[in-house]
């Protein structure tokens, strides 16, 4: 065989050599030859007519399967199709042979590399998984991690498939278990928002009836309840309804109190000049969530700048939680637009690699990142910070969110909050509309333990994929809470539903910034607690939570005018 020295220098020929885009990394296999390289591609060489590439004869008695490895972290593993526009630039692959029968793979070729999302498996099962979780035993030996391509709007069994790598014992016998949120992936959740998360082989969870009843909804009879309720409201409604000369005017005051609050054409203009200053969250080249400028800092040279999303959307490409840093190959970008006239131009600034602040607690209502932007020398400035816009959220009313769903153009999507008292109510809609998905619902339920949080704000929203870490505004145009989820379900080979969205009030996200930021970054501590906004908020928090309401300290920093 040649020496290892030889192998890398042929996988690094090999790459340049196929790195145009819409290639394929190499050949499906390698056999062991005595040459020790890596076989030719059967498309870049000439088969002759009768050549059987199937014969057992040509396979020799001990076949060998090859090992792809990146050299960026977590040095995962890649299948023989994986496509080369998702490599860096100029990254190496380091190429060896392994015993074992190599996989059988079906590539497919993407459009745009932006269809395209990747993310990362442990070759070593969880707890309780006994059996391999790779077809060939000798890839886990050799890394930790395989990394796989999938295509938007394909589930993530479809993508194990597809890859070729993996056992049948783990699609049909398991689940997938995000490594850094510790949230549980069905296989027929789709990839289109796995996008760099990491995740661990875990056992499917067994729904039992004792266990559904022991649950904490006990969704079953909630669901029961809900059916008895919708029967005996409709008789009720339709008694009443007869009664009335006029239908319409049942419903017509209480309607337009609701509705018109969002209806101002003031209202609507204020909102698309707060648009501005919503981003489009970029890790590397995929869009994966939605940020919004928070503030600037004046007084600083160059002036500083920070953006704030949420912290489960950038958490996969975070190398180090003590020294709050990104992996040193990773790219945060915030992605600005820019309309003039009927004309949209994209204007980007890369985030600094140190993170200023983040936490994810979602008991504690935190989910939250805080980024610094670089400086950059073009014309364009950023627009104006968020910060100054905040107050308190009511609790009830109309609310606007602005966001970039599925990653596409910023859309808002003008909508209500559901009040706790109402939470029943819009859960029983839902479901009534869609009792076909009961079971779906129900597994959710239980394997996520929903819980309906009533000092969340609440509302129905389409936004899903990629809008999370959008701002929410209400009737007065102020900033109230982050959109950070929902209680999602996917029907299998379809889009994602969502029972009801959620966003998080902001009360605990300044605490928890002033306090992380008080030591290493003094300058933004002190400016946020100089907002006269944010310093109202807390101690009024703080008094409803019979905490000392001086606990803040005063500061000389000017306030946001912005």
């Amino acid at each position: 065989g040649q020496s290892a020295s030889g192998v890398q220098k042929s996988a690094e020929v090999l790459l340049q050599d196929l790195t145009a885009p819409g290639g394929c990394v190499v050949g499906t296999h390698v056999q062991d030859d005595g040459a020790g390289v890596p076989a030719m591609p059967k498309h870049h060489r000439k088969i002759p007519d009768n050549e059987d590439s199937q014969s057992p004869k040509k396979k020799g008695k001990n076949p060998k399967d090859v090992l792809i490895v990146r050299e960026k972290k977590p040095r995962a593993a890649v299948c023989s199709h994986f496509p080369c526009d998702l490599l860096e630039n100029n990254e190496k692959l380091t190429i060896q042979f392994i015993p074992g029968k190599p996989c059988s793979t079906v590539s497919q070729k993407a459009e745009k590399p932006e269809d395209l999302v990747t993310f990362f498996i442990q070759t070593q099962g969880g707890q309780n998984i006994s059996k391999t979780v790779m077809r060939n035993n000798n890839i886990q030996k050799n890394v930790h991690h395989v990394c796989l391509y999938a295509f938007k709007g394909e589930t993530v069994e479809q993508t194990l498939n597809r890859d070729g790598r993996f056992s049948d014992f783990l699609i049909k016998s398991c689940d997938l278990r995000n490594v850094t949120t510790d949230v549980h992936v069905d296989m027929d959740r789709l990839v289109d928002d796995l996008d760099q998360q990491r995740f661990q082989v875990i056992k499917k969870a067994e729904i039992s009836v004792s266990e559904t009843e022991e649950n904490s909804l006990n969704i079953s009879k909630f669901l029961e309840t809900i059916l008895d309720n919708v029967r005996l409201q409709f008789k009720q409604v339709s008694e009443k309804l007869k009664k009335q000369n006029n239908i319409w005017e049942t419903f017509r005051v209480e309607y337009d109190k609701s509705a018109q609050s969002c209806c101002e054409v003031g209202t609507v203009k204020t909102l698309m000049n707060l648009a501005d200053s919503v981003c489009r969250i970029r890790i590397n080249t995929g869009a994966v969530g939605t940020g919004f400028v928070l503030c600037h800092i004046p007084s600083s040279t160059p002036q500083q700048s920070f953006i704030l999303t949420n912290a489960h959307v950038i958490m996969p490409v975070v190398e180090d939680y003590q020294r709050m840093k990104l992996y040193d190959n990773i790219t945060v970008t915030a992605e600005f637009e820019d309309w003039k006239g009927n004309e949209m131009k994209l204007y980007s600034r890369h985030a600094k690699k140190e993170l200023i602040a983040c936490q994810y607690n979602p008991a504690e209502h935190l989910d939250f990142a805080l980024l610094e932007l670089e400086p950059s020398d073009d014309e364009w400035s950023l627009p104006d910070g968020l910060l100054s816009k905040y107050l308190p959220s009511s609790g009830s009313g109309g609310i606007c969110i602005i966001g970039h769903p599925d990653g596409h153009e910023k859309k808002m999507d003008p909508t209500f909050i559901v009040e706790p008292e109402n939470h029943f109510n819009s859960v029983m809609t839902h479901i009534i509309k869609n009792a076909d998905l009961k079971p779906l619902m129900q597994k959710k339920c239980v394997k996520e333990n929903w819980i309906f949080d009533s000092s969340r704000i609440t509302y129905n929203s389409c936004f899903f994929h990629g809008s999370s870490g959008s701002p929410v505004f209400d009737s007065r145009c102020s900033l109230i809470g982050i959109h950070s989820g929902g209680y999602c379900y996917t029907e299998t080979g379809k889009e994602k539903k969502s029972i009801i969205e959620y966003a998080y009030p902001l009360e605990n996200t300044w605490k928890c910034i002033i306090k992380q930021t008080s030591e290493n970054r003094k300058d933004v501590s002190r400016y946020i607690q100089s907002q006269c906004n944010i310093r109202t908020a807390i101690k009024q928090e703080n008094t409803n939570s019979g905490l000392d309401t001086d606990c803040i300290e005063p500061s000389d920093q000017p306030m946001d005018t912005s």
